[in-house]
């Protein structure tokens, strides 16, 4: 019997089983072993015993090697389909034909459509170059026609026009971008209010430090955040001190929502400092000054006369002397509000059905019953509001309605505006 030799190849052991040559269409298998060196070879077997993994392969000369597993980087055994593809591709011609073929052959092996799903687009972009009016190859890449002729990749043109694909339904961008935007703004809200519930749990326990609620509040108010801190808190709160660390907080942001915000407390605030705060703050540059007057004259119609005085006082913190044409409307709320009419309780009024009764001496002088009129109207003049008007346009008519109207008449546009002749 022959006994085959062991050859010792540095810390390899390689078995030689047989050396016969070996054709290279038989050797359709990859071995690359750690030393970066590639092999292609025939792979016959990967025995295992015990303790170690071998791999039994046949090399070009015809040698037959076994080599421990260890010493391989990686293995790629040979695919029949794909070595079959690549035989195809050795008969190329440049036609339609020959490449709808190769088409219908790659369709054709077991999981054709996904296994050569790139080889298939492959073949149908060179039958466009062959022939770029195949209407069936544009469609099956997804191509549409676009105004007078021009092709372009339905994907592509959808994306042109802000749509997308998924799956099977075509939608705008835009959705995609709104489903995110909400799931980020409802994860935001949420920890956002359970935040702002614990500040407010902390505020009325009245247990943490003035300043340690502000520097929790300046992180809790926000662009985003502000408007819904107003509306449903501080709005509503009683507490002074609390309204003060509120009017700060808007302070720090400056947004349409936080000049509402001071808007409301410079012209609402039962407190004179509270009130001077929200204006002064208003005051900085990056709020829109123009804006916040704005809101403040709309005031001007309101029944209660404090209310009137007090946004006038506001208008006339912020405006500044000289070119005032952009705040017009403004101005012209205010010569509005020069003189207004309330209805105040009237003096010496008795409610209805109400008895009173008068005695002197020994017995009632006179006794009168309510019922008569409990209100009357009065005309007021409105000093903040002339106040205002004469530190915006350096005039002064007094309380006179039509002189103001004339004024601005002659000096203003009032394309827009409707001037009284009353």
């Amino acid at each position: 019997m022959l006994k085959t030799p062991k050859l010792s190849y540095g810390p390899l052991m390689l078995l030689l089983l047989s050396a016969l040559p070996v054709f290279a269409d038989e050797l359709p298998d990859r071995i690359k072993l750690r030393s970066g060196a590639e092999l292609r070879v025939k792979i016959m077997s990967t025995p295992q015993t015990e303790k170690r993994s071998y791999v039994v392969f046949k090399t070009e000369s015809g040698a037959t090697v076994k080599l421990e597993r260890k010493r391989i980087a990686s293995l790629l055994k040979s695919d029949e389909a794909n070595e079959a593809y690549l035989r195809h591709l050795g008969t190329r011609q440049e036609t339609v034909a020959w490449h709808l073929e190769i088409i219908e052959w790659c369709k054709d092996q077991p999981q054709g459509r996904l296994k050569f799903r790139d080889e298939i687009r492959y073949h149908r972009e060179m039958i466009l170059r062959i022939d770029p009016d195949d209407l069936k190859a544009r469609k099956l890449l997804g191509y549409q026609r676009v105004g007078s002729g021009q092709w372009m990749l339905e994907d592509l043109l959808y994306d042109r026009y802000g749509y997308e694909r998924n799956g099977a339904t075509i939608t705008p961008k835009l959705f995609r971008r709104i489903d995110q935007g909400d799931q980020q703004a409802n994860v935001l809200n949420a920890v956002f209010k359970k935040q702002f519930k614990l500040w407010l749990r902390d505020v009325k326990r009245g247990r943490v430090a003035n300043q340690q609620l502000q520097q929790r509040l300046f992180q809790l108010c926000t662009e985003s955040t502000a408007y819904l801190i107003f509306e449903q808190h501080a709005r509503q709160e009683t507490r002074p001190n609390v309204r003060a660390m509120y009017i700060d907080a808007f302070g720090r942001v400056p947004s349409r929502a936080a000049t509402g915000a001071l808007v409301y407390f410079s012209v609402n605030d039962p407190i004179d400092e509270l009130r001077e705060q929200a204006a002064t703050l208003l005051q900085q540059p990056d709020f829109d000054q123009g804006l916040a007057m704005t809101r403040m004259s709309e005031f001007m119609s309101n029944p209660n006369n404090r209310v009137i005085n007090e946004a006038a006082f506001a208008i006339k913190e912020l405006a500044q002397p000289g070119d005032n044409s952009f705040l017009r409307d403004v101005m012209l709320r205010l010569t509005d509000a020069l003189v207004t009419t309330h209805i105040v309780p009237k003096a010496g009024a008795i409610e209805e059905g109400r008895l009173d009764v008068n005695f002197g001496g020994i017995g009632p002088d006179s006794f009168t019953t309510g019922g008569g009129p409990q209100t009357e109207q009065v005309q007021m003049r409105n000093g903040s509001v002339l106040s205002t008007l004469k530190k915006m346009t350096g005039k002064d008519f007094g309380y006179n309605k039509k002189r103001w109207e004339q004024f601005f008449v002659e000096n203003y546009s009032l394309a827009d505006a409707t001037v009284r002749a009353d």
